[in-house]
């Protein structure tokens, strides 16, 4: 009997093709099942579809395009929100324009790394939940989604609202880690992050941009990306942004003439105080000390 496929969705533009790639090798390489992916995509053509592909050639791989129309892009409920690529909300249309015979789907972000087997999570129990996903202090992380398309449930108001009561948490730590924040707020480093996450996320700064700082972390992802066909495009054009955007020098700069600024407002307090000092030693109603 052929084995069930894991569905897999991403949400894919032009400038993401080649990340995308990666994310999938590294899901390909940790997974040996038969995998389904289903490309939401308003821009791409037929050749960046035989690009992607090419992954079928090593894995019982099968890559669906999922073009949305217009109408089917979704717009933020959040009016407050900052303006994002339309791509970055198409995880929400997938209750609506994939296939009906779909139990579930696992959305995943273009940015992640899948470094170990997903088979767990994704035969999480979702008898009661309309969705898995790791949780913050400010609702949902929307890296790593597990779909239960079997439920009853409207998705148009669960959206809006974000009810957490109809979400199965996941281990951020394992299952949608932040490579910025576990460097800098938990100093979680390179061979940690390696043994223990099973999805890394680069959201944020991204390990393939010069224009900013980096951290030990994102060697994982070139762990995976020094696989891909194109790896040394991939290197010259981080190298080439590194020496040559000006975003991290003009940083060093800034801190440097704060710094020099501070040292300067230092000198004149403690000038003052100096003075300060002087006066009280001789002020006649102190007297003379």
């Amino acid at each position: 009997m052929k084995p069930e496929p894991m569905n897999i969705a991403v949400s894919v533009s032009k400038y993401y093709l080649p990340y995308t790639y990666v994310m999938l090798h590294s899901l390909l390489k940790n997974n040996a099942c038969p995998i389904d992916v289903y490309v939401l995509h308003r821009e791409l053509c037929p050749a960046d579809f035989d690009f992607l592909r090419t992954l079928t050639h090593t894995h019982p791989l099968v890559i669906n395009d999922c073009r949305l129309s217009e109408d089917q892009i979704p717009l933020s409920a959040d009016d407050n929100a900052a303006p994002a690529a339309p791509e970055s909300l198409f995880y929400l249309s997938i209750p609506r324009i994939l296939p009906a015979d779909l139990p579930r789907i696992l959305y995943l972000d273009s940015d992640v790394i899948v470094n170990a087997p997903l088979s767990a999570l994704y035969a999480a129990d979702l008898t009661h939940h309309m969705l898995a996903a790791c949780q913050t202090a400010s609702g949902i992380a929307d890296g790593v989604l597990l779909f239960n398309l079997d439920c009853d449930a409207s998705w148009e108001p669960f959206f809006l609202q974000k009810e957490l009561s109809a979400v199965l948490p996941l281990d951020p730590k394992v299952y949608n880690l932040p490579a910025r924040t576990a460097y800098t707020a938990h100093n979680l480093h390179y061979e940690t992050v390696r043994t223990q996450a099973a999805i890394v996320h680069f959201c944020g700064s991204k390990p393939w941009e010069g224009n900013c700082f980096h951290c030990d972390i994102e060697q994982l992802w070139w762990d995976y990306a020094k696989d891909v066909p194109f790896y040394e495009d991939l290197m010259e054009h981080t190298l080439h942004e590194i020496v040559t955007d000006p975003t991290v020098m003009n940083y060093i700069s800034s801190l440097r003439l704060e710094h020099k600024q501070l040292l300067d407002i230092i000198e004149k307090y403690e000038i003052i105080l100096e003075r300060t000092s002087c006066r009280d030693k001789h002020s006649p109603l102190l007297g003379d000390k």
